[in-house]
Parts: C-alpha cells; sequence; structure tokens
C-alpha cells in the first residue's frame, strides 16, 4: 500500500491564463458598476443637502416678511453675513450641509467649502442680480417650481467657502462638481447637476437647454429697483 498521498496535478500555464483572464474581465465588468453606485450615492448626498438648505432658506424667509436671504448683506448678530452664514444661524443645522462629497477642488477655507451658491438671476451687471434677497410673494415668481433658488457649482471664477463674499451665480456661470473639471478650463465645465428651486424641490437636470435655462435664472423685471 502507497503510504503516500499523490498530489493533484497542477494547473497547465494554460489554465492560469484563462483563470486570469475571467478574473479581468469580471473586473471589467463590476469596477464599473461599483463606481457608478457611488456616484449616485455622492449625488444623493448632495441632493439631501440642497433639500435641507431649501427647507432653511423657506423658513428664513417666512421670519424675514418672505424675503430671500441676500447674498452678502444679511443680519446675524448685527454683523454683517453672507447667506450660509445666514442659514446657520437657527436655519441648517450642520456646515457639512453646505459641502457636496463630488467637489473634490482644494481651497483654503477658514469657514469650511461650500459646493452651493445661491441664485442672482440671469443679468450680466453684478448690480442688476435681482433674485436674492426677492420677495416670494413678487407676480414675477410666481413660478416656483421652475426658477432656481440655490445650485451646486461656482461662479467658473474660484469655488467657494463659507462666508466668502461672492455668494452667488448667475444662470451663465453654473459649473458642476459632478463632472471632471480644472478649474481655469471652461472647456471642463458642465450646468448637469442638481438644482434647488423656489419651491423647495431638487432635480437632477442633464445639459439644460437655453430655453429652460432662461426660465431656470430669470432676467431683471422690467421696472424692478
Amino acid at each position: 500500500m502507497n503510504r503516500f498521498r499523490q498530489l493533484p496535478p497542477a494547473f497547465t500555464r494554460t489554465e492560469l491564463l484563462v483563470v486570469l483572464a475571467v478574473l479581468l474581465l469580471l473586473a471589467f465588468l463590476v469596477v464599473p458598476l461599483v463606481n457608478q453606485q457611488l456616484e449616485r450615492q455622492r449625488r444623493e448626498v448632495c441632493a439631501n443637502n440642497l433639500r435641507l438648505i431649501g427647507a432653511g432658506m423657506l423658513m428664513y424667509a417666512q421670519e424675514h416678511d418672505m424675503h430671500l436671504p441676500t447674498a452678502y448683506e444679511n443680519n446675524v448678530r448685527s454683523n454683517r453675513a453672507t447667506w450660509d452664514e445666514a442659514m446657520l444661524n437657527g436655519y441648517v443645522k450642520r456646515r457639512e450641509t453646505f459641502h457636496c462629497p463630488d467637489d473634490r477642488v482644494r481651497r483654503d477655507c477658514s469657514g469650511g467649502p461650500r459646493s452651493y451658491a445661491i441664485s442672482g438671476g440671469a443679468n450680466t451687471e453684478w448690480t442688476h442680480n435681482w433674485l436674492f434677497g426677492a420677495k416670494l410673494t413678487l407676480p414675477e415668481l410666481a413660478r416656483r417650481s421652475e426658477i432656481v433658488m440655490v445650485t451646486e457649482g461656482w461662479d467658473g471664477n474660484k469655488p467657494h467657502c463659507i462666508g466668502s463674499d461672492w455668494a452667488f451665480v448667475r444662470g451663465r456661470q453654473v459649473v458642476s462638481f459632478h463632472r471632471h473639471l480644472v478649474v481655469g478650463d471652461p472647456r471642463t465645465y458642465s450646468k448637469t447637476t442638481n438644482y434647488l428651486f423656489l419651491d423647495g424641490h431638487v432635480e437632477w437636470i442633464e445639459n439644460p437647454s437655453k430655453e429652460r435655462f432662461a426660465v431656470m435664472f430669470p432676467p431683471l423685471p422690467p421696472g424692478y429697483p
């Protein structure tokens, strides 16, 4: 009787190459799916942040004669404050709410990064950014479900920080964090992102058309002060 167990035959080089090819194929198929799922989760976190900000903005309006906060002329404890600082004064609990996980742009922020900007409307002159600070009962704002209040992104100049003076965007300046971007290279900028509307709902919009953008970021109404 043979006292030594016979070892199973070793894999041939061809069999090892087949196994390796199968593993590589599985990785090729699975990794993009995992990345897509992670991106959907990050996108949903960003959308939830906007919903919380929207709830805070509407609560602020109810306590301020239906006026939205301005970009950077709000009164917080007798001090001038930007809209995000005003929101953190009892309307939004956590500073992290202002940061989208897809925002990976580095900046030096003492107050923390801010991935969102309040809408100023569509006008090009900075003196005519009428939308922030406006009264929600204005006839020009009757279509609240179509007009943007806050959006992810920045002004195309530099990413924002909480408390930064440059606190708003006009329609032509929206830049998404959900696509690969290089700061200073407009060719990498995209308007595919989440948008918070005046009625409080958040919508993911892929490359909004010029016609829809004109409604989302309305121009200064005739005769508006």
